[in-house]
C-alpha cells in the first residue's frame, strides 16, 4: 500500500475552536497557541472590527488552550452568522 500524505487522508480526530481576543496577548503568546492549532494566527478568520479571530486545533485540547471556551463546529458556525463576524449584505 503506497504512504498517503497526511493532508490528503481523512482525518477523524475530533476538532475544536476557541475565540481569541487578539489583543490581550503578546507575540510569544500568540506563537505559543498558533503552535498547537491547526490554524495560522495570519490565516484565522477575523471578526469585522479585526479584534478576535477563530483558531482551530485537533485532538484533545491543548493544555495552553484548557482555560479558553472552546466550541464545535456547529456552534462556531451559528457565531460567524452574528453581524460581528460578518458584514451585512447589501442590495446593488
Amino acid at each position: 500500500m503506497a504512504h498517503i500524505d497526511r493532508k490528503y487522508h481523512l482525518d477523524t480526530d475530533p476538532v475544536g475552536f476557541v475565540i481569541l481576543i487578539v489583543s490581550n496577548y503578546t507575540a510569544e503568546e500568540l506563537a505559543e497557541i498558533e503552535s498547537c492549532c491547526v490554524t495560522r494566527i495570519l490565516g484565522a478568520r477575523y471578526n469585522i472590527d479585526n479584534t478576535k479571530c477563530i483558531m482551530k486545533y485537533r485532538g484533545d485540547t491543548p493544555a495552553v488552550l484548557l482555560s479558553y471556551p472552546t466550541y464545535s463546529f456547529n456552534e462556531i458556525h451559528t457565531i460567524l452568522k452574528h453581524s460581528s463576524w460578518c458584514a451585512p449584505e447589501t442590495s446593488d
